[in-house]
């Protein structure tokens, strides 16, 4: 790890609540620039839930700026690039040449497994001397005042006050403190759910793609996968409409229904699915976008401030990013409610046009019909290079600039 910044605030404190991939970038940020960080994490044991993840090369800038860019590559994989093809004929549509990355945003686009990087984080978070991490921790109610903030915490068996100079909240798309401190609107699920899956990959079906990002677009929803853990797994997740709804991460769920609900796909795509012996699923949701992340010394980060449906596989990219702008923001500005405000200037924009970009992309994704004919036109007409181009605006951000 590089050596702490800014010895000036090396004695301000802060209370993260949340222990996950938003909650551990923010730790390490603050810890990295002097601060004295507590992360407070009601499960009884840091982990992460999920399958895999995309990490473009805006997030992967700043992790490597922390000394984790061999670490990252040696769990990731860096796909060939992204094909799109329509699921009921598996026709490619489309390539997005993102293997080029390295030499047009200098820095690779990795896929990794959500739970590689969670622990990569909290290795790393732990390496810190200044950042301490406390599990079974759940904050009943927290309480600003002008010169801190003070939470409660309840356990079940006791109750603790713990102060600090400054609350980041990095608890999630289903933040209580979301909506009870900040007054901010709550969660709404989308109509979709999230089916998820892990198998070796010597279980993936020839005719499937091992070693790109693939996209199977269709009315009926839509599946993704692509190598992790250094090549030896293949994660899969497909979005189909759904009225399911239930605040978890990991349910269980029945291939049958799956394979019911898409069986109008084409066998190349349909074969995949029938490899996978088990399944999860969770129910999609968001908060709308309001731009909003500061209130007096305290702060939303990540799917708390901005959480955003997974159609531009950039919600964990967006955590990274905002751990970074807020370390900067607080290193420019020792008052830190003025340094809160203008972290939210500084990211406002930026996520509500990605929330929007990817609930624009849903409706693309599951185009019908004529619409759908149009897309796929579009998409085979479409050089390459424009393609990609059209993300620069994501994928070329850097914090430090």
């Amino acid at each position: 790890m590089p050596s702490l910044q800014n010895a000036d605030k090396a004695m301000a404190s802060a209370i993260i609540s949340g222990g996950g991939i938003g909650g551990l970038c923010a730790a390490i940020a603050l810890a990295r620039s002097g601060w004295q960080v507590t992360v407070l994490e009601r499960a009884s044991e840091f982990q992460e839930f999920g399958a895999g993840l995309q990490l473009s090369a805006n997030a992967f800038h700043i992790l490597a700026d922390w000394g984790l860019s061999d670490v990252l590559l040696a769990h990731g994989v860096e796909p060939d690039g992204v094909e799109i093809r329509r699921a009921e004929t598996a026709r490619l549509l489309a390539h997005v040449p993102v293997n080029t990355s390295r030499t047009r945003y200098g820095a690779p686009y990795l896929v990794i497994h959500r739970a590689d990087l969670h622990s990569i984080l909290l290795n790393a978070a732990r390496s810190l001397p200044t950042l301490s991490l406390r599990t079974g921790c759940v904050i009943a109610d927290a309480t600003l005042r002008e010169d801190g903030v003070s939470v409660r915490i309840a356990d079940g068996s006791c109750e603790d006050q713990q102060s600090a100079d400054m609350l980041v909240v990095a608890d999630g798309v289903w933040s209580k403190l979301r909506t009870e401190l900040f007054h901010l609107p709550q969660a709404q699920y989308s109509g979709m759910t999230a089916w998820r899956a892990l198998i070796p990959m010597d279980a993936v079906p020839n005719g499937i793609s091992r070693t790109a990002t693939s996209a199977w677009l269709s009315g009926k929803g839509h599946m993704v996968h692509y190598p992790v853990n250094a090549g030896t797994h293949f994660n899969i997740i497909v979005n189909i409409p759904d009225k399911w709804q239930e605040e978890t991460w990991s349910a269980e769920a029945n291939g049958a229904d799956l394979l019911s609900a898409l069986a109008s796909w084409h066998d190349t795509p349909l074969s995949l699915l029938k490899a996978v012996p088990d399944w999860t699923k969770w129910a999609l949701c968001a908060p709308k976008p309001t731009g909003r992340a500061a209130k007096g010394l305290a702060v939303l980060v990540g799917d708390a401030a901005h959480a955003t449906l997974p159609f531009m596989a950039q919600g964990a990219a967006m955590a990274i990013e905002d751990s970074a702008v807020l370390a900067r923001c607080l290193n420019e500005d020792t008052d830190t409610p003025a340094a809160l405000q203008t972290f939210e200037q500084k990211r406002a924009h930026r996520v509500v046009s990605l929330v929007k970009e990817a609930n624009k992309n849903r409706t693309i994704y599951h185009l019908s019909g004529p619409a759908a004919v149009a897309r796929d036109m579009t998409l085979r007409m479409m050089p390459e290079d424009r393609l990609l181009a059209r993300f620069d605006w994501i994928y070329g951000w850097r914090y430090d600039r």
